[in-house]
Order: C-alpha cells, then sequence, then structure tokens
C-alpha cells in the first residue's frame, strides 16, 4: 500500500491517510458504544485480536516514520537535508522566531489544561479509560480535518499553511495525551515516542530555527514546496 502512496502528490495521500483515519477511528468508537472488548483488546495487545493489533501496529508505524528522512517537507523541515538556504537576516529571522514560540506556548498551555481537566476527572473516577481512549481516537481523526480542510492553531498562528506550521509534528504527542495515564505498555510506547519526537523537534528549533523560516529556508516557500496539502484550504479563501 505505501509503496502506491509514493505515487500520489502528498495532497491525495493525506487523503487516503485520513479515510484510514476515519475508519479506525469509527472501529473505536463502536467499540466504546457496542463491544468495549475492542477497546480492551487495544489496550492489552492482545494477539487473539488480529484487526486490533494491526490498527495499534499502524499507530505506531505513523509515529516511529516520522524519526526518518521523511519526504514531506512540513513533517521534516527540521532536518538538515531539508534545508534549502536564502539570505536573510538574524533581526527578521529572531523577531519571527520568538513571535511563533509564543504563540505555540500558548496553544500548548492552553492543550494542556484542556486534556489535564479530563485527566483529572479520570483519576476521580468520573469517567473511565473508555472516554480516554475514545477521546484520543476523536483527536486523531480530527489532526487530518486539520490538515486538510481548516486548522484553528493556523489560525491563531496565522501561518500562511502546514508546511510553514511552528508546530506540525506536535500532533502525535497532542492526540495520544488522553492515553498518557493508562497503565498499559502499549499506550505508554505510543505517548513517549510522541513524546520524544516533540522534544526532537524543540531542540531543532533551538539549535536550527533558520530551518523553520521561510524567509531562511527556500524548502518552505510556495515555489520550492513539495506538499501541496494546502489545496482546499487555498480555495477557500479564494471564494472568501
Amino acid at each position: 500500500m505505501f509503496s502506491v502512496t509514493k505515487k500520489l502528490s502528498y495532497f491525495q495521500q493525506s487523503f487516503i491517510f485520513f479515510g484510514i483515519r476515519i475508519l479506525i477511528s469509527m472501529y473505536f468508537f463502536y467499540g466504546y458504544f457496542f463491544s468495549k472488548t475492542i477497546i480492551d483488546d487495544f489496550l492489552s495487545f492482545n494477539l487473539k485480536s488480529p484487526l486490533t493489533i494491526i490498527i495499534y501496529l499502524y499507530m505506531l508505524y505513523e509515529i516511529i516514520r516520522r524519526f526518518t528522512k521523511y519526504n514531506n517537507v512540513a513533517i521534516s523541515k527540521y532536518q538538515k537535508n531539508k534545508y534549502i538556504k536564502r539570505d536573510y537576516t538574524k533581526k527578521k529571522l529572531d523577531k519571527y522566531i520568538k513571535n511563533m514560540n509564543h504563540k505555540a506556548l500558548i496553544i500548548m498551555l492552553i492543550w494542556l489544561f484542556f486534556n489535564v481537566v479530563f485527566l483529572i476527572i479520570y483519576k476521580l473516577s468520573y469517567i473511565s479509560k473508555y472516554e480516554l481512549v475514545a477521546l484520543a481516537f476523536f483527536y486523531y481523526v480530527l489532526d487530518y480535518v486539520c490538515v486538510i480542510f481548516w486548522c484553528p492553531f493556523q489560525t491563531f498562528m496565522k501561518n500562511k499553511c502546514c508546511v510553514t506550521c511552528r508546530i506540525y509534528n506536535w500532533d502525535k504527542f497532542f492526540y495520544t495525551m488522553p492515553l498518557m495515564l493508562l497503565p498499559h505498555l502499549s499506550t505508554f510506547i505510543l505517548f513517549f515516542l510522541s513524546l520524544v519526537l516533540i522534544i526532537i523537534w524543540e531542540f531543532s528549533i533551538v539549535l536550527h530555527p533558520e530551518r523553520f523560516y521561510e524567509g531562511s529556508n527556500s524548502a518552505l516557500t510556495c515555489k520550492d514546496c513539495n506538499n501541496k496539502t494546502c489545496t482546499i484550504k487555498q480555495k477557500k479563501k479564494n471564494i472568501l
């Protein structure tokens, strides 16, 4: 399957992966409402439930491939091989990074507050592990809604697109956050790898801020973009 998607544009790939996430989320929403054994099998990594195992391994693959030399510049702009140097002034770079860091901090604090509320409610036993898993899969499918159709974070940060997004690699951390308190190795692995990913991303911004600024990295400009996942968003802007 993945060899086939490589022949498609990132915009086309996004719809395929979005469809997969919808199906996966629907499967677990069905489990939440009608058959909680599905969620139990996912949490316990039950080898007697092959479909659940395949889904878990797919989610694990989604995170692990972010550590590789990924060709999608929105994801891999922190990597040296995706940096195409262009002339820039340090003053403009510093101003841009400072502004983006400030907005990113606000988003992180809001997200943490919102999810800590759920985790506190869980610890007080007002909700169960099933609600936390359902919340995680709700986030899981909304992630691609943000990529393809409309992103509230992009609206707040006022960045041009996913390619220039300061927090693009935060998505895995965001949707695995509801899983972090569940006492299961399977969910811990997903959350831990997502945490490592965001730490690497943040260290890269500190050490190489020029890779994250369109004014200093030509790979982030529309002219050199290989992503084009902004197609629908741009059409909506033109209509409005």
